[in-house]
């Protein structure tokens, strides 16, 4: 199966693999995870993400593997880059720079703790990594590392 996701209102949808190995059909489409361009993640079945109302606006929504079903569809500032460790998401909106600590949950957006990144200028639009327990988020020409390892 691949799920792909590409904004601008576009449906997203899951294919799946014919058992002759040669073809693809649609499992499920969806209209409401069309992620704009900051990426998804999977965890224990669930896709995370952000979805894309205007080039300036968009909310966070969960959305079920198996079925297309949504959880939920949450404002929470704006939408934004996901990124996921240790069964934890990593939300970093790209309007005014909050991250946020989030628990996975399919059913609302749980968010545990949040900060603001306040050093580089422009849209906050990089992507966050993770390496050996640290976080990495890039405004501008500013480099910002958190420890998230405790």
């Amino acid at each position: 199966e691949i799920f792909i996701t590409r904004g601008y209102k576009s449906p997203s949808v899951m294919l799946q693999m014919e058992a002759d190995g040669k073809s693809v059909s649609e499992k499920w489409i969806d209209t409401t995870l069309d992620c704009h361009h900051h990426g998804v993640v999977l965890i224990d079945g669930t896709i995370y993400g952000s979805n894309w109302i205007t080039n300036g606006k968009g909310n966070w929504c969960s959305l079920n593997w198996n079925t297309g079903k949504i959880g939920y569809e949450t404002n929470w500032f704006n939408k934004g880059a996901i990124i996921s460790a240790d069964n934890k998401l990593f939300c970093y909106e790209e309007k005014s720079g909050n991250v946020a600590l989030v628990k996975p949950d399919p059913s609302k957006f749980d968010v545990i703790s949040f900060f603001k990144i306040n050093k580089g200028t422009g849209m906050y639009w990089s992507h966050p990594y993770i390496y050996k327990g640290k976080l990495f988020v890039r405004h501008g020409n500013f480099l910002m590392c958190y420890n998230i390892s405790k």
